[in-house]
């Protein structure tokens, strides 16, 4: 278990291997997780032969992380953010999660989101859950899910003034 009650800096390049009894958890801290279109950073699986539900994941508690260029896969559960004003999730992927797992889970008054320009390759419900979220930006993301899959891009309720452009869904056999 690893937790951040301050700040936390991951330049580019960086990644953070992590053994499988391993969960990221912000408690009152910050994750600034930026890298670049050719140096990303990952948050994955520490074992030599990587499989879906490695490790336990990453819980953001509070506002003002950023995750922008960053890789999450190999994790046992989607990526969740609770009370996460003013979060970044930009130019992102999420993949290699377990079966009927959704990619990013958002709860409880997380406002002025940019959930902008990522990739998602997941096979739950949702690449994206958002509840009670107000003023925010999901544009142009997409999801690979398999075609057993009955289910969208985004499920957002409880929300308002939300902006949604050019995500797509793919479907594959």
């Amino acid at each position: 278990y690893s937790s951040a009650a301050s700040d936390v800096y991951k330049r580019q390049g960086d990644y953070w291997c992590v053994g499988d009894e391993v969960l990221i958890s912000t408690n009152g801290g910050t994750i600034i997780a930026e890298g670049s279109e050719n140096d990303r950073i990952r948050f994955t699986s520490g074992q030599p032969i990587a499989e879906d539900g490695d490790w336990n994941g990453i819980t953001l508690n509070g506002s003002g992380n950023i995750l922008r260029y960053v890789d999450y896969e190999y994790a046992n559960r989607e990526l969740q953010v609770y009370d996460g004003t003013g979060f970044v999730f930009e130019h992102s992927t999420i993949s290699n999660l377990p079966l009927n797992t959704s990619g990013l889970y958002i709860e409880d008054n997380s406002d002025s989101l940019k959930i902008n320009h990522n990739h998602f390759d997941v096979d739950g419900d949702y690449a994206v859950r958002a509840r009670s979220t107000e003023f925010s930006e999901f544009n142009y993301n997409s999801n690979m899910m398999s075609s057993k899959a009955v289910y969208d891009v985004f499920e957002v309720y409880n929300s308002s003034n939300i902006e949604f452009i050019g995500n797509t869904l793919h479907t594959v056999q």
